[in-house]
Formats: structure tokens, C-alpha cells, sequence
């Protein structure tokens, strides 16, 4: 279960920076249209504001999954997710200096822009990320499926042998996981070895992949978190 939500974390870490830059922008904006000035980090309330900004925001990201199926929500499923994001961190901005009995000495035309600003800044950031992301899918995908095969050090030579002999013209071996040790940069049998297991799912998240062949059964643990997350992700799952 850790691993799995560790990849989780990895595989939206570009989406999570950018998501921050763009609060910390929609702030700097805001203080600069109240007070006239960028100099948001001289205030002392203001530069505490930005940090819980970003604290708040990655107690959102971990508690509400806000990047689940972010490659494949059209426009208006993507607004109502960046809406409801941005509407939790100022909540939750607002709770935690309540709690921790800060003084509220913040403009509220500050934090109703921050709010508007986020949304909108937030919404436009995730819509080019995704924009370069999928082109960049596109780019890698040709007419054939592309197949990518999830094994360990030992099985990968017979298993890739045995699968480039049966392949339909199709399909194309795109690259090999191993699993069980880092094995990046290497080949096998004229294939690349594009991931190991610590970076498997950010590597599907970001390269066109149509289809998986494993021989995991799934009673490796590391294994059938990797394959859940390709079903997750609609890649097709051949275990053999």
C-alpha cells in the first residue's frame, strides 16, 4: 500500500510543483493589485501566508487525490476539479490559522483574489501541462500498438525472446521493466530497459503505452501495485 501511494505522489510530482507556482503566483498578483507592491515576502503575515499556502496544498493533494485521472478529464470535469482544489486550500488555509490561533490580519480582498486568481492560474497551468504531455504521447506512438513487458532481471531474456517471436505485425516491443533491480539505460535482446520499479508508474504516466505483458501472477507485492495502476490508467493487462 505504501508503494502504491508513494508512486501515486511521483507520478503527479510535475502537476503538484506546478499547481504551487501557480497559488504563489495567483498571491503575489493579488497583494500586488491591494497594496501596490510585489514585495509580498517584507510582510510578515503575507510571507506566512505564502508558506501555509503550500503546506495546506499538499495536505489537500495527500488527503484528496486531486490528480486521479488528471490526463483524462476533458475541460469543464478538469475546472470543476481545479474549483474544488483551490476552494479546500483556501478552507483549509483559513481552519489552520484559526486553530493554531494566528492573527487574521489579512486583506480579504487579498484572499478572495488569491482564490480567483488560483483558479484560474491553477486551471490554465494543468491545461498546457497536459496539453505538452499528451502531444509528447502522441509523438512516441506510431501505427503499431505499442507493448511494453513488466518483468524481472532473471525471466527478461527467454520472456523477451519468446514474446518478439509471436508478436502480430501490429505490435511492437516498446521497451522492458525490471522490476527487481535498476537496469535503466541497458538493452535486452536489442529492446531498452526504460524503468525499474522505483520509477515504473511516472514512466507509463508519461509515455504512450497500449499494452503490458507480465509474467507476475500478483503475488509480488511491488509487482501488482505497478499492474493495478495500469488498469487504472486503461493500459491492458496481458499476465502470461
Amino acid at each position: 500500500m505504501y508503494a502504491k501511494e508513494k508512486n501515486g505522489w511521483l507520478k503527479h510530482f510535475d502537476f503538484i510543483i506546478l499547481d504551487i507556482i501557480g497559488m504563489q503566483l495567483s498571491l503575489y498578483i493579488a497583494y500586488l493589485f491591494r497594496y501596490g507592491s510585489f514585495h509580498v515576502l517584507n510582510s510578515y503575515y503575507y510571507r506566512r501566508m505564502a508558506l501555509t499556502l503550500v503546506v495546506v496544498q499538499l495536505i489537500v493533494v495527500f488527503f484528496c487525490e486531486s490528480y486521479e485521472g488528471i490526463l483524462k478529464r476533458g475541460y469543464f470535469p478538469e475546472f470543476k476539479q481545479t474549483l474544488r482544489f483551490v476552494s479546500y486550500v483556501l478552507i483549509g488555509f483559513v481552519i489552520f490559522n484559526y486553530l493554531a490561533k494566528y492573527e487574521m490580519d489579512y486583506s480579504r480582498l487579498v484572499i478572495v483574489m488569491v482564490w480567483e486568481l488560483g483558479v484560474l492560474f491553477c486551471y490554465g497551468i494543468r491545461y498546457l501541462r497536459k496539453k505538452r504531455i499528451q502531444r509528447n504521447m502522441a509523438d512516441s506512438r506510431n501505427a503499431k500498438q505499442s507493448l511494453l513487458i513488466l518483468t524481472d532481471s532473471k525471466s527478461a531474456r527467454e520472456l523477451v525472446q519468446n514474446i518478439a517471436g509471436n508478436l502480430f505485425d501490429r505490435r511492437v516491443i516498446h521497451g522492458i521493466i525490471i522490476l527487481d533491480c535498476d537496469m535503466t539505460r541497458t538493452s535486452i535482446q536489442g529492446v531498452p530497459v526504460v524503468a525499474s520499479g522505483e520509477n515504473a508508474v511516472q514512466y507509463l504516466c508519461q509515455n504512450w503505452v497500449d499494452e503490458v505483458i507480465t509474467t507476475y501472477k500478483g503475488e509480488e507485492d511491488s509487482a501488482e501495485s505497478v499492474l493495478m495502476d495500469c488498469e487504472d490508467m486503461g493500459i491492458t493487462v496481458h499476465r502470461i
